[in-house]
Order: structure tokens, then C-alpha cells, then sequence
């Protein structure tokens, strides 16, 4: 699907990897940026180990691991050792994320050193995005995504639009 959304994107618009991780015997999702296809396909049963270790596995390997929608009924909060920063405002519209909770969750427990996103978590052709990040420069790729992320040299923004 990434193939096809890529070409269509073709000089308009970058298309990059990224997944949404949920570990077996947990509810908790994590987003994590800077994956491709080879460090996906390398590692066995990721599903099946806990936050440290899939945690270690990816940093080792250049990418980010960002708790998503921390504050959802149904979600831990985890060691902050264990994840490089918190998605503090997610606008999935069936879902209440409590955003206001997650930043200052973000900002006590976290502290300044880790990473904050924000991102839609839309499923539907018929939603229109409304939340992520600004930036200066142009992100084309899963390694520039990793460095303005671990940089700061962005801005969150939320569009609340009525339909």
C-alpha cells in the first residue's frame, strides 16, 4: 500500500514508512518513525516482547518509539526510559484522547528532553486532516523525519474544522 500511495504522491507529496506497534498482553500502541521494510522483516516476533526491548531494538537501528494517544481510557502510561517521547494531541474523532492531559503528562513525566507529536490516527477517506507538525524544510524521508523530531525544529498545530 505504501508502494502505491508513494506513486500517486509523485512530486506532490512524500510518502514514508512509519507504523503503529501494538505488543501482545498490552492495549498501549507506539508510533515508530524511521522503520523501513528490512528492520521490520529483521526482527523476529516483535509482537511478543515488552516495550524495553522493542524499544532497544529500534533506537538501535535509528528510529524514534513515541507512546500513542498516552491518555486513552484503555492505555498505560510506561517507563519514560522506555520510549523516546508522547503523541500529545491525536484527533481520531471517535476517540477521546485527552489531549490536554497527555501535554501535561508529556511536560511532568517526560520532562523536556522527550519528543512530542501529533497526528490525526484518521481512518477514512472522508476525514480531513486537521493536526501535525510544521516545519521549515521539507521532510522526504524517514531519516529527516528522525532528526527535526529529535531536533525540536518544529511546531505542533491543531485546525479545528467545522463540517
Amino acid at each position: 500500500m505504501i508502494d502505491a500511495a508513494a506513486e500517486a504522491g509523485r512530486g506532490k507529496l512524500h510518502v514514508l514508512p512509519g507504523v503503529e506497534l501494538k505488543l501482545n498482553g498490552s492495549h498501549n500502541e507506539y508510533l515508530v518513525f524511521g522503520v523501513t521494510r528490512e528492520i521490520l522483516y529483521d526482527v523476529p516476533n516483535i509482537f511478543d516482547v515488552g516495550i524495553e526491548c522493542a524499544h532497544d531494538y529500534f533506537v538501535s537501528r535509528g528510529c524514534l518509539v513515541i507512546q500513542s494517544h498516552p491518555m486513552r481510557w484503555d492505555i498505560s502510561l510506561v517507563r519514560p526510559q522506555w520510549i523516546d517521547g508522547y503523541e500529545i494531541k491525536n484527533t481520531h474523532p471517535g476517540h477521546n484522547g485527552h489531549n490536554d492531559i497527555a501535554e501535561i503528562i508529556a511536560d511532568r513525566i517526560g520532562g523536556p528532553g522527550k519528543i512530542r507529536t501529533a497526528g490525526t490516527d484518521h481512518h477514512d477517506a472522508y476525514q480531513i486532516p486537521d493536526t501535525g507538525i510544521l516545519t521549515d524544510e521539507p521532510i522526504k524521508n524517514g531519516e529527516d523525519l528522525v532528526r527535526i523530531l529529535k531536533s525540536g525544529e518544529y511546531e505542533i498545530f491543531h485546525e479545528k474544522r467545522e463540517r
